[in-house]
């Protein structure tokens, strides 16, 4: 998107992706399913995402035949270790994972608006998304 819009290179690199369809991407993902976290790529809102390092044997050897069967609707990527926020949880505050996102106004010269959303993961879990149990928060970014 920041190509498209901006015509821009993004100062920030994403997280690599394998694409299972690829077959020596999918061989690399289907020997390091208890390292990756794999995603249906017809997914939405967290849905169907397998985090291989937490998950049980039953469900990483479930995801590894799902791939086999159709490995163009897969992709998978390395862990990357969130930030936490101090969050309350009843009574008490308890850090949760989350992520951050910006708002920039395109117009004749991209400005970062002062007002982000947070977005909270519920109690151990790194997807951050409310369809999943997650939440958001406001956030003021200051200059």
């Amino acid at each position: 998107m920041i190509g498209y819009y901006l015509g821009e290179l993004p100062l920030l690199p994403g997280v690599p992706t394998l694409h299972c369809a690829d077959p020596d991407a999918r061989a690399d993902v289907l020997d390091r399913l208890g390292e990756l976290v794999l995603k249906p790529v017809d997914g939405y809102g967290g849905a169907g995402i397998v985090i291989g390092p937490h998950a049980d044997a039953a469900t990483r050897a479930d995801v590894g035949e799902q791939i086999r069967s159709a490995p163009d609707r897969w992709v998978a990527q390395d862990l990357v270790r969130l930030s936490t926020h101090p969050t309350f949880a009843g009574d008490r505050i308890e850090p949760r994972a989350v992520d951050l996102r910006v708002f920039v106004l395109n117009g004749e010269r991209p400005e970062l608006a002062p007002a982000a959303l947070t977005r909270v993961a519920p109690a151990d879990s790194l997807i951050v998304n409310t369809s999943r149990g997650g939440g958001a928060k406001d956030t003021w970014v200051l200059r």
